[in-house]
C-alpha cells in the first residue's frame, strides 16, 4: 500500500491548509501574558524545566513523564545560549534567574512546541489518509483538522497532549509504511511510540496499533519469523525511547507510583459530581463542540465504513482513539482535551469518506465537478468547528480581564491598604505592587480569609469579587457576608455577559467552549467594592 509522490496542485494545497493550520495557532498564542495562570497547567510544566536548567537531576513532580519537559529544557538552552551571545543576559543562569520577573518568554517558547506539534500533525493526518484513500482523502482530513476547534484550542497550550498527539500520530504513519515492507518503519514506529508514552502515559495506548499491522498477508513460513523482528524491532526502540525520555519513572520508581495512586483516586472521585456518565458527556459535549456535529458524524460514519471495508487497516488507524475514548470516559474526570487523541483520526476517517463520495460520484459526472461537490462537502462539515475556532482565538487574543484588573490595582490603590480577594485563585490578578498590601485569601484547609501583608485592618478597606460560569469562581459566602457591613461598589470590569454558554466545567480556564457571543475577554468579571469611610 505504497503511497504515490504528490502532484503539484496537491503539494500547493497542501500547503495552504498548512499554513491555515499555522495561522490559527499562532494567533492568541501570547494570551494572558504576563498572568501566569491563563493556562494553570502550564506553570506546572515549566518548573520542571526550570528545576533541570538550575541543575536539580529530579523533576519531582510525576504526573506528566519528562520528555516534554525535555524539550523545553532544550528550547530554553538554545535561547539562553544565543541571549548571552547578544547581550540580553550576562550568564546562562542570568537567563534562568529571569524567570520570576520576566516569564513571557518562558510561556511563548512553551507553547510554541504544541504550536509546531499541532502544525505537524495536520501534515501526519495529510498523509495516513493519503495512504487509506488518495490525495482527496489526504486534503480532505488535513483540511478538517486545519480547523478543528478543539485541536486549534488546546495547540495555543504549553502542555503535553498536543506533542503526544502528534508522536502517535507519526507511529501510526510509520506503521502504515511498515506494508511496504520497510524495515526501518517497525523501528520507527516504536520510537515514536515510546516517545508518546514519555509525553503522556496514555500514550502508550498507540502500541494497539502494532497486532494489526502483523496481519498484513505473507507467505506461512516466513510469516512466524517476521512477525518476531518486527515485534522485536518496535519493542526494543520503543522501550529504549520511553527509558531514556522519561528515566524518572524508574530511578524514582516509588514517588512515581505515589503519584499515580493519587492520579487514580483522582480520576476515580472526579472534580464535580454533576457529570454520571464520561462516554456521554464526551460524545455530547467534548466532541460535538469540539469538532462539531456535521464533521463529528461525517468523522463516526467514516470510521465505521473504513472499518467494514478494510478491517485491517481501519483498526490499525482507529484502536488507539477507540482505546483513549473508552479510558476517557471511564473516569470521572471529564476535561474535554481527553478527547484530543480522537479528533485527527475523526478528520482521517471524515476524509476517508469524503473521498468515497467523491470517487462514486465521479462515476456518474465528469471529475472537476465531482471534485467540485467534494470540495463543497469538505467546507460543509468544515464551516461550524472554524467558525468555533475562530471566535475563539479572536478572544483569546485581547487582554484578559485579570490583566486589566491588575494595572487598575496598580495605579488605584494605596499603599498599606487591605484587599480581600474572592472566588477561585485561579480568577486571582497579579498586581506588580502586591506587596504593598495586606491581601485576604481563602485559607482551603481552615475554611475562612486569611489576612497577609503589612495591614492588621479586622476588615479589608477593599473586596473584589469575581464572577463567571465557571463553578470554580464562584465566591466564598463569607466574602458575600462581608458586602452587607458598609461597602459600595467602585470599579467593574467585564468580560463577558450574561446569556448562552458553555465552559470547560472541570477547568479553571476562563474562555467558553461554545457561545462565543456572550465573551468579549478572557478571565471573569471584577466588582471592585471599597469600604465606607476607608482610606
Amino acid at each position: 500500500m505504497s503511497a504515490s509522490p504528490m502532484t503539484r496542485r496537491t503539494r500547493h494545497t497542501l500547503a495552504v491548509i498548512i499554513a491555515v493550520a499555522a495561522a490559527l495557532r499562532i494567533y492568541g498564542v501570547w494570551f494572558g501574558l504576563p498572568y501566569t495562570q491563563a493556562r494553570p497547567d502550564e506553570t506546572t510544566v515549566i518548573d520542571v524545566a526550570l528545576k533541570f536548567l538550575s541543575g536539580i537531576p529530579s523533576p519531582r513532580f510525576y504526573d506528566y513523564p519528562t520528555f516534554f519537559m525535555f524539550v523545553e529544557t532544550l528550547v530554553y538552552s538554545v535561547y539562553a545560549l544565543c541571549g548571552v551571545a547578544l547581550g540580553w543576559f550576562a550568564s546562562f543562569g542570568d537567563f534562568v534567574r529571569s524567570w520570576p520577573t520576566h516569564w513571557p518568554p518562558f510561556f511563548l517558547m512553551s507553547r510554541s512546541i504544541s504550536v509546531v506539534s499541532g502544525v505537524l500533525s495536520v501534515w501526519l493526518v495529510a498523509r495516513i489518509a493519503r495512504r487509506l484513500a488518495g490525495d482527496v482523502a489526504g486534503l480532505a482530513a488535513a483540511a478538517l483538522l486545519a480547523v478543528a476547534f478543539l485541536h486549534v484550542r488546546d495547540s495555543h497550550y504549553g502542555t503535553t497532549d498536543v506533542t503526544m498527539i502528534m508522536l502517535a500520530l507519526a507511529s501510526v504513519h510509520a506503521l502504515l509504511q511498515a506494508d511496504d515492507h520497510t524495515p526501518e518503519a517497525d523501528t520507527r514506529a516504536g520510537l515514536w511510540a515510546g516517545l508518546a508514552a514519555a509525553t503522556k502515559y496514555n500514550g502508550i495506548l498507540v502500541a494497539a496499533a502494532l497486532p494489526f499491522s502483523l496481519l498484513q498477508p505473507a507467505h506461512a513460513s516466513a510469516r512466524i519469523p517476521l512477525i518476531t523482528r518486527r515485534v522485536w524491532r518496535y519493542g526494543v526502540a520503543g522501550t529504549l525511547a520511553f527509558v531514556l525520555a522519561a528515566p524518572f519513572v524508574f530511578l524514582e520508581y516509588p514517588k512515581f507510583r505515589e503519584a499515580m495512586e493519587l492520579l487514580q483516586s483522582s480520576m476515580s472521585t472526579g472534580m464535580t459530581r454533576d457529570i454520571d456518565n464520561g462516554w456521554t458527556y464526551h460524545l455530547t459535549t467534548s466532541l460535538r463542540w469540539g469538532l462539531g456535529w456535521p464533521l463529528l458524524g461525517a468523522g463516526l460514519i467514516g470510521l465505521v465504513g473504513l472499518l467494514v471495508t478494510s478491517p485491517r487497516l481501519g483498526a490499525l488507524v482507529t484502536v488507539f482513539p477507540l482505546a483513549m475514548f473508552a479510558v476517557a470516559g471511564s473516569s470521572r474526570n471529564v476535561f474535554v482535551r481527553y478527547m484530543l487523541p480522537v479528533v485527527p483520526f475523526l478528520c482521517i476517517t471524515a476524509g476517508w469518506l469524503v473521498a468515497q463520495v467523491a470517487t462514486r460520484l465521479s462515476k456518474h459526472m465528469r471529475h472537476p465537478q465531482a471534485m467540485a461537490l467534494a470540495t463543497a462537502m469538505v467546507i460543509a462539515l468544515a464551516a461550524p468547528t472554524a467558525w468555533s475556532s475562530v471566535s475563539f482565538v479572536r478572544i483569546l487574543a485581547r487582554e484578559d480581564t485579570r490583566v486589566t484588573l491588575a494595572h487598575w490595582m496598580d495605579a488605584t490603590l494605596p499603599a498599606n491598604t487591605s484587599v480581600l480577594l474572592a472566588g477561585s485563585r485561579y480568577g486571582h490578578p497579579q498586581p506588580v505592587r502586591w506587596r504593598e498590601w495586606a491581601l485576604w485569601t481563602w485559607d482551603r484547609d481552615r475554611l475562612r480569609f486569611v489576612a497577609r501583608g503589612p495591614s492588621a485592618d479586622t476588615r479589608p478597606a477593599w473586596i473584589i469579587m469575581q464572577e463567571s460560569p465557571l463553578p470554580v469562581s464562584v465566591p466564598q459566602p463569607e466574602a458575600v457576608a462581608m458586602l452587607e457591613e458598609g461597602y459600595d461598589l467602585v470599579h467593574v470590569i467585564r468580560g463577558h455577559r450574561d446569556g448562552p454558554t458553555l465552559y470547560d466545567r472541570q477547568d479553571a480556564f476562563f474562555v467558553p467552549y461554545a457561545g462565543f457571543s456572550t465573551t468579549t475577554h478572557p478571565g471573569p468579571n471584577f466588582s471592585v467594592y471599597r469600604r465606607r469611610q476607608a482610606p
